[in-house]
């Protein structure tokens, strides 16, 4: 499998993109395991190579080799995970194990804070100033997660808390101080999707059967 990807990247430059990696299975996680370290040891191999082409004073020189490298193929390879659910699973270990090799870098995404919360709720709203008590609010219940601050707006709009009048969004303050905040992501999901009615439920079970992005 790892030959049958290296195979289709050398043909075209290729992101690999896994997300939720503290859910992959066993196979997967040795797939990237073989995918990283090979990556790793070609780099290693052209970065060798390099310094032995090059004299002292950066002449070129001829290297001597009797088969030139593989061909670094243009891959990268990004994975994301819930550092609070990868916690004493066997992806936790192939984090830790493609890190310590240098095969993968790290890049924790902290939090958002009240402030930067503040900032991405007027950006949606298109708003130069904001209620301090809503940017609190989705602060608060979103836990400075992006996706869980949006969803926080949508169903602020749905019960009529925020909407969009002659031209310009509008927050309703005194709605605010009723708004039932949804416990987690989870029950904010299945409020929207309790919703849907008829067709369009039968439309959207369909796509969810689809288990990858709807070509529409």
């Amino acid at each position: 499998l790892t030959d049958l990807v290296f195979d289709v990247v050398r043909r075209q430059p290729t992101v690999l993109c896994i997300h939720d990696l503290h859910w992959i299975d066993a196979m997967s996680q040795e797939l990237v395991r073989n995918l990283a370290h090979r990556l790793h040891a070609l780099r290693r191999e052209h970065a060798e190579v390099g310094q032995e082409a090059e004299g002292e004073d950066g002449e070129e020189l001829l290297p001597r080799l009797a088969e030139p490298p593989e061909r670094l193929p243009p891959l990268m390879i990004l994975a994301t995970y819930d550092e609070t659910l990868i916690e004493g699973r066997p992806q936790n270990k192939l984090v830790g194990e493609l890190t310590a090799a240098g095969s993968a870098e790290e890049v924790r995404l902290r939090r958002l804070t009240l402030g930067e919360v503040s900032d991405l709720v007027k950006s949606m709203l298109g708003l130069q100033l904001l209620p301090e008590s809503l940017a609190r609010m989705v602060h608060e219940h979103s836990g400075g997660n992006p996706l869980c601050a949006e969803e926080l707006m949508r169903a602020m709009v749905e019960d009529g808390v925020i909407a969009y009048d002659r031209g310009a969004w509008r927050v309703y303050e005194s709605k605010l101080m009723d708004f039932a905040v949804p416990p987690g992501m989870t029950m904010l999901l299945q409020r929207r999707l309790d919703r849907v009615k008829g067709k369009d439920l039968e439309v959207l079970a369909l796509v969810a059967a689809y288990h990858r992005p709807a070509p529409f």
